[in-house]
């Protein structure tokens, strides 16, 4: 697998109505199939843009010596970030048995925990945490019974920090992205997350419910990366309804060949934080 190449292209807020209806809390495909592919995933899914943890200590929800509490922290795309950035701890809750041996054999950190089970049903201390987050993972869950749950697990003044990356930026037209739909109508895909995490006013809701949490705050990642056939292979095998789907993946790959071999794909990541009572001062 060849190296990442990526940058941020600039934030803004997001601004974009609500098109459709809320979370389901099930995201299209099979949620265990990131743990039947743990290395795949690991090598292939690329790291979040810098900006965004710069943006999270610019609202003052991250800054060094927190306690965090991480949901669904797959192979570590943002548990290793985190960290970078100076925390005291996380624990991570990983519902999946193989991703969470596998970030506990790479990232032997001693601020982190790994604890595999459901983050509905597994129990929490209380007011421990000064930041909880969910990247790329908090449609997975139910925010009527995860946030009132993370409400009495941080302290007053704690953040709660959920972001997406969506795969794809309408913004830039790419024959990569032309070849994508080509491929994705052939099989009859649909997107794993389409545009919910930029709906605005749906996202803030789900933050919201209950009241233990205010003062959403949102901002919009536009990066890019450089894709050589087997990363791009690679990464769509782990969307579960691309690897589900006959030879699309395979596909994919040979689109990237028959573009030059090299291919530059504009991604999204949708940022929002929310404050426990209101920020820290």
């Amino acid at each position: 697998m060849g190296t990442w190449t990526m940058w941020t292209r600039g934030v803004r807020n997001i601004d974009l109505p609500a098109r459709t209806a809320r979370y389901s809390g099930r995201m299209a495909g099979d949620h265990l199939h990131f743990d039947r592919v743990a290395a795949l995933y690991h090598a292939a899914r690329p790291a979040y843009p810098a900006a965004l943890y710069d943006q999270l200590e610019a609202w003052g929800a991250l800054r060094p010596g927190m306690t965090v509490l991480e949901l669904g922290p797959g192979t570590g795309q943002a548990t290793r970030d985190l960290l970078a950035r100076g925390v005291a701890s996380i624990d991570a809750v990983e519902l999946g048995d193989t991703m969470a041996a596998y970030l506990r054999r790479t990232l032997p950190d001693p601020r982190l925990t790994v604890i595999v089970g459901n983050a509905h049903d597994v129990r929490l201390p209380d007011h421990r945490y000064d930041l909880a987050v969910a990247a790329t993972s908090f449609h997975w869950l139910d925010p009527a019974v995860m946030v009132p749950k993370l409400a009495r697990a941080t302290r007053a003044g704690a953040a709660l920090a959920v972001w997406w990356t969506l795969f794809g930026d309408p913004a830039h037209s790419t024959p990569f992205r032309t070849g994508l739909r080509r491929i994705e109508e052939a099989h009859g895909l649909v997107s794993d997350r389409g545009v919910a995490p930029l709906q605005l006013h749906d996202r803030t809701a789900d933050l919201q419910i209950g009241g233990f949490f205010g003062d959403v705050q949102h901002a919009l990642f536009r990066w890019s990366v450089e894709l050589d056939a087997a990363q791009a292979t690679a990464l769509f095998g782990t969307f579960p309804t691309w690897a589900a789907a006959g030879t699309a993946v395979r596909e994919v790959g040979e689109l990237v060949q028959h573009l030059g071999g090299s291919v530059t794909d504009h991604f999204m990541t949708a940022l929002y934080g929310a404050w426990r009572g209101g920020r820290a001062q």
